[in-house]
């Protein structure tokens, strides 16, 4: 399982479960304070721009070591590959051990060169099958960092690789296979996200809800690119040798067409209905898409016109939407800081009734830690 203890990780999230809070104005600074110093954490997590340096001397130090290392010994580009795997692993071990990073930038980077120097060992050399092979490989590799070291850029890699292993796989059984492809990957994304809603809510799951959101919002990004027209078209044409000219059309292209549209809007009314940002931001900006999938096959409007259009209509939109929810209606609010006081929640509540096993009975629409991203905000480093 995950090399850091319960204990910690716990404690980890009641940090962050009490940032939520405190930058909601629910609790005071002084218990806020108490909350980081009884639930005190041995994870070591910076700010975002200390992260950022981390990850950078981290970069140097791996790429000036190969190239060092391939000076001194070459060897054959997948035993060399397969040690750089190795070595990123071990160090990643080794620091994780020593100094408790927690998406500190060196365990993040680490981490993913060791993904990618193992998988890159099977793609150097071609034999029969390498595309699933790799996938499947990635697939195993990327599931396994991100259970041990619970990182949702992993988890995310991995389910991408499924997707693409699933895909292959499908396209090898025939024509009809190619066809039906778009459909069976967007059954496939449809099932991850209800499994990804599902164990966000399991109590079990507590220290990966961040890994199972990260992977629902890619599952809302590729059940829309499964059926965007373009990608489709493009796609289709690109690696099935379809050969279709700017003005062929693709078979069920009006489904297409019609599910290029639908899905954003679809995805904005959940995001209102369920008072979820996620669908809602992801709904808007897929609108765009739309929008410019539509302008590259039909070319109405010059495309400064369009920009110019749509740029409009934003800003109105936008300053509507400001205007409106200036006072908090239905859950929604413009600031996000401004919490009415029936939505406000006793953080001493919250703790004991986790320590407890039991739940707490919040207002419809109040979530906490879905602001968090990468395990930060508490320690005062939101």
């Amino acid at each position: 399982m995950h090399i850091y203890s319960k204990d910690d990780l716990y404690n980890k999230h009641v940090q962050n479960e009490a940032s939520e809070v405190y930058l909601h104005k629910g609790i005071a600074e002084a218990a806020y304070k108490n909350i980081l110093e009884t639930y005190s954490t041995n994870l070591y997590t910076p700010n975002y721009f200390i992260r950022i340096a981390l990850a950078v001397l981290t970069l140097v130090a791996i790429i000036f070591s190969g190239l060092l290392f391939g000076l001194i010994f070459q060897m054959a580009m997948v035993p060399t590959f397969l040690f750089f795997a190795f070595a990123n692993y071990i160090a990643l071990e080794i620091l994780v051990r020593k100094k408790w990073y927690f998406t500190a930038g060196v365990d993040n980077l680490l981490m993913f060169f060791s993904a990618v120097f193992f998988t890159g060992a099977f793609v150097v050399n071609q034999y029969p099958g390498q595309d699933l092979a790799v996938s499947g490989i990635a697939i195993v590799i990327c599931l396994y960092l991100s259970i041990r070291f619970v990182d949702a850029f992993m988890a995310t890699l991995g389910y991408l690789a499924l997707l693409v292993f699933i895909f292959l796989l499908f396209a090898k059984s025939g024509p009809i296979a190619k066809a039906a492809a778009p459909f069976l990957l967007m059954f496939v994304s449809v099932g991850f996200a209800l499994l990804m809603k599902r164990l966000i809510k399991n109590e079990k799951m507590l220290f990966y809800r961040h890994c199972c959101r990260c992977v629902l919002q890619v599952t809302l990004l590729t059940l829309y690119a499964s059926c965007n027209y373009f990608i489709v078209r493009e796609l289709s044409n690109e690696m099935f040798g379809l050969n279709l000219a700017p003005n062929d059309p693709i078979s069920l292209g009006w489904l297409f067409w019609v599910l290029t549209f639908v899905i954003p809007v679809a995805y904005v009314v959940t995001g209102v209905n369920k008072k979820d940002l996620m669908f809602i931001r992801t709904g808007l900006i897929l609108v765009a898409a739309s929008v410019f999938t539509f302008r590259y096959y039909y070319h109405i409007l010059p495309i400064e016109v369009v920009l110019l259009v749509a740029g409009v209509l934003m800003i109105a939109i936008s300053y509507a939407m400001l205007r409106y929810l200036s006072i908090s209606k239905y859950g929604f609010s413009v600031d996000k800081k401004v919490v009415s006081n029936k939505e406000r929640i006793d953080i001493k509540e919250l703790i004991i009734a986790q320590v407890s096993g039991q739940k707490t009975e919040t207002q419809a629409g109040v979530e906490f830690g879905g602001g968090s991203f990468g395990s930060g905000g508490a320690g005062g480093n939101y």
